[in-house]
């Protein structure tokens, strides 16, 4: 973390009903959202998308799986990327007949911890999860068939280019991005994502970023009419060459692969460690370890 702040402080705010999010850019001076307000914000949050799920997250969940399913067949691997407590990543594996590995991450620990459970008790499902940036994501590249994420480019305005080059990096297949659309919001709409740091140009980002914008899909049931989402179905530059390897994890400081060890994912050429807490690997760049000893 860039500056030291108390974070109980924070909590207790939030508790309280505070807007975390401002409350932050004025702990951080600054006016937009960094990866260590989003981190704490969110974390903040931990619980809540579990809490709030109604009927009208259901019929989401599925027209999003619909959108998905076109795209996948019985053995694709899929990535959530900005996984959040899970919720969207739970519905959208409910409704797909995929085999293939899921893999799910998120810049909060809290959030994925109790993700975790809610993904067990409903789904049947085996699910890979760990802690990471949307800005250096520790996984190979051409590695997964289908990359998509839910609203977790939203809070990024200003990443928008670095956050799809690692995406298109990534995915093999198809990116799926279920996300606002700045462009075409109304003015109401519009000034809510300027107050928020919402995201914007996303095309643009896609198109500099070396993907083919394939089609943009306004979703009907968006759970928030002021925040409606679209999904922007975009094809990667993929070379297929790291498709099937078993191991998808690479070391976020080196770009070296990661192996997984008993209590770690540890890199055998940059010497780094990455702990695992809770079965949840932390694989961030700040949270490498120096661990010349452990080969």
């Amino acid at each position: 973390m860039k500056k030291k702040i108390n974070i109980a402080s924070i909590k207790a705010k939030y508790d309280q009903g505070v807007n975390i999010m401002q409350e932050l850019h004025k702990e951080f001076d600054v006016d937009y959202n960094t990866p260590e307000i989003i981190e704490i914000a969110y974390d903040m949050q931990a619980g809540s998308y579990i809490d709030g799920i109604d009927d009208a997250h259901i019929l989401y969940y599925n027209e999003c799986a619909d959108i998905i399913s076109k795209y996948v067949d019985k053995f694709t691997t899929i990535l959530d990327a900005g996984a959040g407590e899970l919720t969207t990543t739970a519905g959208i594996a409910n409704c797909l007949e995929v085999e293939g590995q899921i893999y799910a991450f998120d810049i909060s620990w809290s959030r994925l911890y109790v993700g975790q459970k809610y993904f067990k008790d409903k789904t049947n499902r085996e699910i890979n999860v760990f802690i990471a940036d949307l800005k250096n994501i520790p996984v190979l590249d051409d590695s997964i068939d289908l990359v998509y994420t839910n609203h977790a480019l939203e809070p990024n305005r200003g990443s928008e280019d670095e956050i799809l080059s690692e995406l298109l990096r990534i995915a093999n297949k198809r990116i799926v991005l279920f996300e606002p659309y700045y462009e075409a919001g109304t003015l109401q709409i519009k000034d809510r994502m300027d107050s928020h740091n919402y995201i914007k140009d996303l095309e643009g980002a896609i198109n500099r970023a070396g993907g083919k914008l394939e089609e943009v899909i306004e979703l009907k049931s968006s759970v928030n009419p002021l925040n409606p989402t679209y999904a922007f179905v975009v094809t990667p530059p993929s070379m297929n060459k790291n498709k099937d390897l078993e191991n998808k994890f690479r070391c976020p400081v080196s770009g070296y692969d990661l192996i997984k060890l008993d209590s770690c994912y540890y890199s055998y050429e940059s010497l780094l460690a990455y702990p695992i807490i809770e079965d949840i690997p932390i694989l961030k760049s700040d949270s490498a370890i120096i661990a010349s000893k452990m080969d």
